[in-house]
C-alpha cells in the first residue's frame, strides 16, 4: 500500500449514508472523487441526489450505451486534469474554487479504469 494512501470508514445507518456522502463531498471542494455503488439503481439514485443538491457529477453503469459511457468517462478525466492543472498552478496548497469532478459508477468502471490523480474513492 502506498505511504500516501489514507483509508477511512464511516459507520452509519442506511438512512444516514446520503448525509455522510454529502458531508464528505462538501469537505472536499475542488477535488476529484469516484463513488462506487453496488447496483445500477443505486448509481442512478446517488447521481440524482447529487444533481438535486447542485453537485455536478457524471454517471457510469452497464445499462448505458457504450458511447455515453465513454463520453461521461472522458468528461470526468478532463475534470480531473483541470483540477490537477489548477493545483499545480496554485502551488498545491491554496483553496481551489473550481467545481469538483465526481464520477458515480458501478463496478463496470472498476475493470481496467486508469485515471491518474483521482484524489478520493468512495465505496458507497
Amino acid at each position: 500500500m502506498p505511504s500516501t494512501l489514507m483509508e477511512y470508514a464511516f459507520k452509519c445507518t442506511k438512512e444516514e449514508k446520503d448525509l455522510y456522502m454529502y458531508y464528505f463531498l462538501t469537505t472536499k471542494p475542488g477535488e476529484s472523487t469516484i463513488i462506487f455503488c453496488n447496483s445500477i439503481q443505486c448509481t442512478k439514485r446517488v447521481s440524482s441526489i447529487l444533481e438535486f443538491l447542485k453537485i455536478p457529477n457524471w454517471c457510469l453503469h452497464s445499462k448505458m450505451q457504450q458511447r455515453q459511457r465513454l463520453k461521461n468517462l472522458d468528461r470526468f478525466k478532463k475534470g480531473v486534469q483541470a483540477i490537477e492543472g489548477q493545483a499545480v498552478e496554485l502551488g498545491g496548497n491554496q483553496k481551489k474554487q473550481e467545481a469538483a469532478a465526481i464520477l458515480v459508477c458501478t463496478d463496470v468502471a472498476a475493470r481496467g479504469l486508469d485515471i491518474p490523480n483521482v484524489q478520493n474513492v468512495v465505496h458507497y
